[in-house]
């Protein structure tokens, strides 16, 4: 167990953030009962399970005393509201509890804390926050005090001070317990399923309690040494089973590359890959398989495949029944030799190429070979050169979905993916 002694700090820097987000921690002290009013305390409202702490800040009450209980939801206070004290009252720490829910999973909800205190003067006493969807707590004011308060289990950070450009002053951190946080990072690389749940753009649902605690599939326990997949695509069988889970890697000549020991590759042998490269898993029996070797097929080391897909496309039409073809997009432009044209053609970020195998290993499945062709432009399915492709897909009806870089100049967010359905372009899932 580890607990954070008194402290005071001063903000002075010109962009200060503290992360408080230990993980690892035992947190024996997390869910004790606390008496924190050693003094007689004056309520100017008591909040009891049941009731609602955001409703009695609204109402403008400055000091609220909440019983020791479960509150499921999210809690703000305002810049528009100083001089504001939580504080825990008779026994046991009120738990504000987000139920990997709250504050929610929509990308203007990711910017939020489960508990944003935005106000100068406030204090948090007393307090155990968990199962944050986001954060802990987030402090964006001067003179705020943070308590005898334990969180824990938040899907990102604990505890986060940030005063922007401008620094604050005068935030105390003490006596807290802060705890295996940071639960994203358990299972990375991972897999989420997501269920189709309606028929627009934020028709999805995905099960929290799936999400952090059995993911659909998880690298950290495959000898996948990445904190994130690039690209990904997967291929199943007709039960209809996982086949295969092909994976890409962010890795250039500026990162050394990825290994993966013998005892995980399908070969027995060491294999070394980068961001030129496809790797593909085999669930059956947990093995590794260098799919798609880029320096094999003109793919300079350093560049990066920024996405891919696998075709469905029925084998008596391959060379082979293993040659699905696929679809790829670069991170940067490549200069690739195209089927049936000798001189070589630039391929831009923007750009979608088709890799179609002509043979692969009949013994590890591996591509021995195959070639690249043209198979469509951003400005050929509508959208303005210059937006970086990074995700494709297939949606069940056949339509090819895309992703596109943030920060590009164009109209599009870059959390969406989109669709094309002929020749135009609509949002299709965020």
């Amino acid at each position: 167990m580890k607990q954070l002694n008194r402290r005071v700090i001063l903000w002075s820097g010109l962009l200060l953030a503290v992360i408080l987000s230990l993980t690892g921690l035992q947190a024996a002290q997390a869910g004790r009962s606390r008496n924190v009013a050693a003094a007689p305390l004056t309520c100017d409202v008591v909040v009891s399970p049941g009731e609602s702490i955001q409703s009695a800040i609204d109402a403008n009450y400055l000091t609220i005393c909440v019983r020791g209980g479960v509150y499921q939801e999210a809690i703000r206070i305002a810049s528009s509201k100083p001089g504001r004290t939580l504080i825990a009252y008779g026994d046991g720490a009120p738990i504000i509890d987000g139920n990997k829910r709250l504050p929610g999973s929509l990308p203007a909800q990711q910017y939020l804390a489960l508990v944003e205190l935005q106000a100068a003067e406030t204090t948090f006493d007393g307090f155990e926050v968990r199962f944050s969807s986001t954060r802990g707590i987030d402090v964006t004011a001067d003179h705020v005090t943070i308590r005898n308060t334990s969180v824990h289990d938040s899907w990102s950070s604990g505890i986060i001070v940030f005063g922007g450009a401008t620094p604050l002053t005068n935030v105390l951190v003490e006596n807290n317990v802060i705890s295996n946080n940071l639960r994203k990072v358990e299972h990375v690389p991972v897999i989420v399923r997501g269920l189709r749940t309606g028929s627009d753009e934020i028709g999805w649902t995905f099960d929290p309690d799936v999400t952090w605690d059995a993911p659909f599939w998880s690298g950290i326990t495959a000898d996948l040494p990445e904190s994130s997949l690039n690209g990904l695509s997967l291929t199943f069988n007709d039960d209809p089973t996982t086949n295969r889970i092909y994976v890409g890697s962010l890795r250039t000549s500026a990162t050394r590359p990825g290994m993966i020991g013998a005892q995980d590759s399908a070969t027995g042998q060491l294999i070394a890959y980068s961001g030129n490269d496809i790797l593909f898993q085999s669930p059956h029996n947990n093995k590794w398989t260098l799919y798609f070797n880029g320096e094999d097929f003109q793919l300079p080391a350093g560049k990066v495949i920024d996405a891919f897909q696998i075709e469905n496309v029925p084998p008596e039409t391959l060379p082979c029944a293993s040659c699905a073809p696929m679809l790829m997009s670069f991170a940067e432009t490549v200069t690739l030799t195209m089927e049936g044209i000798v001189t070589p053609t630039v391929v831009g970020p923007d750009d979608i190429v088709r890799f179609s195998p002509t043979a692969t290993d009949p013994q590890w499945g591996h591509i021995t070979a195959g070639g690249f062709s043209l198979y469509n432009t951003a400005a050929g399915i509508g959208l303005p050169a210059g937006a970086n492709i990074d995700t494709l897909g297939r949606a069940p009806d056949g339509r090819l979905l895309a992703r596109y870089t943030k920060n590009r100049p164009f109209s599009l967010g870059g959390e969406d993916l989109v669709h094309q359905a002929g020749m135009g372009v609509t949002v299709s899932s965020r």
